[in-house]
């Protein structure tokens, strides 16, 4: 039989874990490298802070996939809820009112998801998606696929702030991963998210009520999406029923890119942002190279499944 070196297993190993940010890191020295503006500290906070609301949506979703589940109904909520909030700020002109009515509606839908799942039993993606669809839709409906405009002043100019020197957005999004991280890993409930992603039958038995951890985790992912709306709302200054239709697919590939496993149990939001703004870099790089829409697709597609490749290849190697 052959025997398989300790060199090989490492270098294995290098590749399951570090593989993928490896290819990415080339492809941006790449891009610099025909790009001498490219990685300039300007573009690059520039880059960041127009992913600061994909940043926080990822943290959401990184909880759900640690818990075993899976949120596809993200890119469908944050465009509704950039409606709902649009509307109330057109009507009233109160941007408190309307931030406040958006996090009720989050919730709601959050707790609807988790209730999908966990009292009529619908599989995760299948509750999660159509969630998306209606909500979208209904969104679609009540502006007649038109955008919704004319926010207050002072909620548009609030993206364009800095505070010591750094975007405002992108500070939002630096408090949430700060919030978020100590609820995942310094917690009671960060410990049984976990635990439940890993093995729901024992957690149960150790007397965690699972069924809360599991509605709870979609909250999570409906609280952070809404965040995001916000951002995207006060950015662009409109609010569009079509607005990014891709978004769940996005911030599940960045999770699994920073090591966020899709059989649960293991996750890394620190490993989520860096896989966000990998992501976001490359992105940047071929619009820079002015490659075509449908090519960025293909590529993004390439990137889905690589990451779930060596999710897999990780499980099975237990690495």
């Amino acid at each position: 039989m052959r025997k398989i070196s300790a060199k090989s297993m490492s270098f294995q190993k290098f590749l399951l874990n570090y593989g993928l940010y490896a290819a990415m890191v080339a492809t941006i020295f790449v891009f610099a490298y025909l790009n001498s503006n490219y990685l300039t500290f300007g573009n690059v906070l520039n880059i960041f802070e127009q992913s600061a609301y994909y940043m926080v949506c990822a943290m959401g979703m990184t909880f759900v996939l640690i818990s075993k589940e899976v949120d596809l109904s993200v890119g469908g909520m944050l465009a509704a809820l950039t409606v709902l909030g649009g509307f109330i700020m057109k009507d009233t002109g109160s941007v408190s009112k309307a931030l406040m009515v958006m996090l009720g509606a989050a919730v709601v839908l959050g707790l609807f998801n988790g209730i999908c799942v966990v009292i009529l039993k619908l599989p995760s993606f299948i509750a999660t998606i159509a969630t998306g669809y209606i909500v979208r839709g209904l969104a679609g409906f009540y502006t007649d696929g038109a955008a919704v405009s004319g926010f207050p002043a002072a909620f548009t100019k609030f993206a364009w702030q800095k505070v010591m020197g750094m975007p405002v957005l992108l500070v939002i999004a630096v408090a949430m991963l700060i919030i978020t991280v100590y609820v995942l890993n310094f917690t009671a409930f960060g410990r049984t998210v976990f635990s439940c992603g890993a093995n729901k039958k024992a957690t149960k038995l150790m007397g965690v009520r699972i069924n809360i951890v599991c509605i709870a985790v979609f909250v999570i992912s409906a609280i952070c999406t809404c965040v995001g709306a916000v951002m995207v709302m006060t950015r662009s200054g409109v609010a569009r029923f079509s607005t990014l239709p891709d978004l769940q697919m996005q911030c599940i590939a960045a999770a699994v890119i920073g090591g966020t496993s899709l059989t649960g149990g293991k996750g890394n939001l620190v490993g989520t942002v860096v896989g966000v703004l990998l992501f976001s870099l490359v992105q940047s790089g071929l619009n820079a190279l002015g490659v075509l829409s449908f090519w960025q697709e293909i590529f993004t597609g390439a990137i889905i499944i690589m990451a779930t490749v060596l999710d897999s290849a990780k499980t099975r190697s237990n690495v």
